[in-house]
């Protein structure tokens, strides 16, 4: 609902003037009584624009502290990912690396980029490209957490283990469906984003017993797209099996590429969480900012 779009001040202040306008209602007779209203509207202008002056203008007002004894973080998720995106034959048709700035608080970047406009000047706004946006979510919140909303840092080159996807089979069911069987291997945690071409459909899989469910997704994706978490206890580079059953439609080739599929690999722990890039922008950046990190590799290919 619109409600649930509000931010909280809004809907925090629209609670305060209903609360205080039924108290002021009782009261206005005794103001009226008073042999000088005037005195006590003057003052009362006086404390409200007074209170307002202290809270714009003066440090007072400043939401954030990184004091030990009363903290109020802005909380922060910052991602150093490399991203590579494959072509139907395997083959890489573009790469980058950025350190990948979510602001969770409501008021966004924009206290960080009054603070440290220097920082903020070699960052740039993320853009939407590929499957769920080709962004290493950890979970489907695009619809929260808009990816054209935060931002990119330049970062180097990651020199990490990558998720490794091999396709083991494609077996025509029949004359419009296709089953793709994969192999993963990779870090402890692993995300899945698929999406079909125009006129394909995912009919089933073995990533669980219920079939697909479209996630919810924002406005500008107009394909269906789908989320996998897959976690496990055991080392890196443990190989899951799964395989997944698309349907074609219409007049579409069914030799021809169907889905396209992100996989990222997230390091949330152990040596490879925090790379120096992620050290070095923490440094640069507001001691009341509460740091939410880790690194990412993304691979999205076409099959």
């Amino acid at each position: 609902s619109d409600a649930l779009r509000w931010s909280p001040d809004s809907v925090l202040g629209k609670l305060v003037f209903a609360t205080v306008g039924g108290v002021v209602c009782v009261r206005v007779g005794f103001v009226y009584t008073h042999a000088r209203v005037g005195r006590v509207l003057t003052t009362t202008v006086a404390v409200i624009l007074l209170g307002l002056i202290s809270v714009i203008f003066t440090p007072a007002g400043f939401p954030f502290s990184a004091n030990p004894q009363d903290p109020s973080p802005q909380r922060g998720v910052f991602v150093h990912f490399d991203r590579r995106f494959h072509s139907h034959q395997g083959q890489v048709e573009k790469k980058d690396a950025y350190i990948w700035y979510k602001p969770i608080d409501y008021i966004g970047g924009r206290m960080m980029e009054t603070y440290t406009p220097q920082v903020f000047a070699r960052a740039k706004k993320a853009s939407c490209d590929g499957v769920y946006c080709g962004r290493p979510y950890l979970y489907p919140i695009l619809a929260q957490v808009d990816a054209r909303k935060t931002y990119d840092f330049p970062a180097s080159p990651m020199q990490v283990p990558r998720v490794t996807v091999v396709q083991q089979n494609r077996t025509l069911v029949s004359d419009s469906e296709v089953q793709l069987t994969f192999n993963v291997s990779g870090p402890s945690h692993v995300t899945i984003f698929i999406s079909g071409f125009p006129l394909v459909k995912l009919k089933n899989w073995t990533c669980g017993q219920d079939f697909p469910v479209e996630i919810f997704t924002v406005p500008y994706i107009k394909e269906p797209t789908y989320f996998v978490y897959y976690s496990h206890a055991g080392p890196d580079n443990a190989t899951w099996a799964f395989s997944l059953n698309v349907e074609v439609e219409g007049n579409k080739n069914i030799n021809s590429s169907l889905i396209r599929m992100g996989f990222a690999g997230h390091y949330l722990h152990g040596p490879y969480q925090v790379t120096p890039d992620l050290i070095a922008l923490e440094e640069e950046l507001p001691n009341w900012i509460l740091f939410g990190r880790w690194s990412a590799t993304y691979d999205e290919y076409i099959f």
